[in-house]
């Protein structure tokens, strides 16, 4: 298939897919999208990079009707981050039809009541508890099933999928499709379509079935990336663009985007043309690989040409006329993308090479890095630097310490001696005063001795003896508390 009107979608969710800039579909969209729409079951093979979205979403749109005030497809994701970009990303071929797409998290308003409801793993016990209607779905989706069954409790989500309704379309997709989702997906769905068909072919064996070598393989340098793509194909360009390499070729999903990504190349001075124009270092191939290919394969010294992938190949034979041929080849790739990468790369018999893009040298003052005696909290060095005779090295200056200070700056507040406290002589200390009246203990002098204990006579009847109170010398004033005088209690 070459172009989306060729498959059975409606022209205005062609021309949805179009002024998305989606003009080509990949080998999984034209093999999912026919079964989809006869409303089978589907087990798709298939990972992020391969356009899964759009594989079930642009069919799904076609077929269902919405209107209900409550979800008629529930797509089932990893998180909630993943949930968030798909729903903006599927809110645009919405707009055509007048339905709406939403993500069950914040900050979304009212989600519950959008027609395409995005549900991350962690928020399936709302559809378990009803928070959520589901009389109305009709279709149910795994946009990443190995991620949700690692979200999400088995119990929760059988109990779940055993509440739908026996004529709800289901769509189980992921890459790996390991054991556990397989198992699910065979209790749970009835006569399902396997897309790309047949077994899963080990990694590192091409279509042919005969295991390659690193000999016989083409290096495929992958760069991942999280971020902007036309940041990395501009710092990757100005790389390449290196004896013996005289001309970058990269590989753009659709015109679009390739005439985007040729301002931006404009702006920081590579210029940029069709394939095969000696006058420009940057060829753009805006989504045509077999013209691309040929007018790489007519060139006299192909290995001056370095291809380079914005976005990773669709499938095994984008991939060979891409990087078939030539001098190095790259492409750049998300992490979620790097599963249907190597599927891809096995297929067109490549051998992957990841590489991370370089982190820019850390900037640090130049009194850190001076000389090992210097530490973080020293001053700058003054100004002319003094050097010693026998290391010859930078010194910073250090002022000379300085007493604390008797209050905090933040705060105002006097600082807290950290020497021992030492009591005040004998003399000094104040002298206690008399019981007040109505309490009968006696006054005992200063310089009269005494021992044993003093009581009031004052006290309850219940209550036990007081010790005097004192400095614990033999000669000095004692005499009972105010507060420990039973009396004193009662009139207080």
């Amino acid at each position: 298939m070459t172009s989306f009107e060729d498959l059975p979608l409606g022209p205005e969710t062609v021309a949805a897919l179009a002024a998305e800039g989606i003009e080509t579909p990949t080998p999984f969209q034209a093999a999912a999208i026919p079964v989809i729409a006869r409303g089978n079951d589907l087990l798709g093979r298939a990972g992020p990079g391969s356009g899964t979205l759009v594989g079930y979403g642009a069919p799904l749109l076609d077929r269902l009707e919405g209107g209900h005030g409550a979800p008629i497809c529930l797509i089932l994701c990893a998180g909630q981050r993943q949930a968030t970009e798909l729903a903006r990303s599927f809110a645009g071929l919405c707009e055509s039809s007048g339905a709406r797409a939403a993500a069950l998290a914040e900050p979304w308003l009212l989600p519950e009541r959008a027609d395409f409801l995005f549900v991350p793993a962690d928020r399936v016990q709302a559809l378990c508890d009803r928070s959520v209607d589901v009389a109305h779905v009709r279709a149910l989706v795994l946009h990443d099933g190995d991620g949700v069954l690692k979200g999400v409790r088995a119990d929760h989500l059988e109990a779940f999928l055993s509440g739908l309704p026996r004529e709800c379309q289901r769509v189980f997709c992921g890459l790996p499709f390991g054991p556990a989702l397989r198992s699910l997906a065979e209790r749970f769905t009835h006569r399902a379509v396997t897309v790309p068909p047949g077994p899963r072919r080990p990694s590192g064996k091409p279509a042919g079935g005969a295991p390659t070598t690193d000999d016989a393989a083409r290096e495929l340098n992958v760069m991942v990336i999280e971020g902007d793509r036309s940041e990395a194909a501009l710092a990757l360009t100005a790389t390449l663009l290196d004896d013996p390499v005289r001309h970058v070729l990269i590989f753009t999903s659709s015109a679009d985007r390739a005439a985007d990504l040729g301002d931006f190349l404009a702006m920081h001075g590579y210029g940029s043309g069709p394939p095969g124009d000696e006058t420009v270092p940057v060829w753009l191939s805006p989504g045509e690989d077999a013209d691309a290919r040929e007018a790489l394969d007519a060139i006299d010294k192909p290995a001056t040409v370095a291809t380079l992938s914005c976005s990773v190949p669709p499938g095994s034979a984008a991939a060979t006329l891409r990087h078939g041929a030539g001098g190095p080849a790259w492409t750049l790739a998300a992490v979620r993308e790097t599963g249907h990468l190597k599927e891809v790369a096995a297929d067109a018999g490549l051998r992957l090479k990841r590489t991370r893009p370089a982190r820019p040298p850390a900037s640090r003052p130049p009194w850190t890095r001076a000389s090992t005696s210097c530490t973080k909290r020293s001053a700058p060095p003054s100004w002319p630097p003094t050097t010693s005779s026998s290391s010859r090295s930078w010194t910073a200056f250090r002022p000379p310490r300085s007493p604390p200070p008797p209050c905090s700056s933040s705060t105002g507040r006097a600082v807290r001696s950290t020497r021992r406290r030492v009591p005040p002589p004998r003399s000094a200390r104040p002298t206690p005063r008399p019981p007040r009246a109505g309490c009968d203990s006696s006054y005992r002098p200063a310089g009269a001795t005494t021992s044993g204990r003093e009581t009031c006579s004052a006290r309850s009847p219940t209550s036990r003896a007081f010790p005097a109170r004192g400095w614990g010398a033999s000669t000095c004033a004692k005499v009972i508390p105010w507060s420990r005088c039973a009396k004193a209690t009662r009139e207080r």
